[in-house]
């Protein structure tokens, strides 16, 4: 639905097409094209999902973390994961690490959630796996293989990735 005017998305999603629900809940969540308003993102996204949309069940779960609603985020994001969305698996790393999902292997849950995301193309998965390597979160720490993982996301366009890349290649890791 690139290039579609908000107000077409609109129309479109409140005529029932699910694929533009999603898209307008996502702009409703992070006030892209439109202001911030979480009622909205929730019933559009929640339309979009009971469709089958993957990425508004991804929406539905970053909503839920919002109020705190930890176990139904983590549903979500599993469910947004098995259905194949890119972002998805980042939001389960990432309640993983931060310990909203217990677990004795939450790391090791956090690395294979992000090397999920990565593999899907999504550039934060493939910084926190340089995040990963670079500070030994449940590896052995790996210089190169945080570089690799850094290289990867700068390339594609990830702001913090590029310099923390630069900054350990100063340490002229091999």
């Amino acid at each position: 639905m690139d290039g579609v005017h908000i107000t077409e998305l609109k129309r479109l999603a409140d005529a029932g097409n699910p694929e533009a629900a999603e898209h307008l809940g996502e702009e409703y969540i992070h006030g892209n094209e439109v202001p911030v308003d979480e009622a909205l993102a929730l019933h559009y996204s929640q339309v979009a999902a009971e469709a089958g949309r993957p990425r508004a069940m991804t929406n539905m779960g970053i909503l839920a973390l919002h109020q705190e609603k930890d176990e139904e985020a983590r549903r979500w994001f599993e469910t947004a994961t098995e259905k194949g969305d890119m972002k998805a698996p980042r939001y389960l790393g990432l309640m993983y690490l931060e310990g909203k999902i217990p677990s004795e292997e939450a790391l090791q849950a956090a690395r294979q959630a992000f090397l999920t995301g990565a593999d899907r193309g999504d550039i934060t998965s493939q910084y926190h796996l340089g995040v990963i390597y670079e500070q030994g979160i449940g590896v052995t720490p790996d210089l190169a293989e945080a570089i690799r993982w850094y290289r990867i996301s700068a390339q594609r366009g990830d702001k913090i990735a590029k310099p923390a890349m630069d900054a350990l290649e100063r340490l002229d890791v091999k």
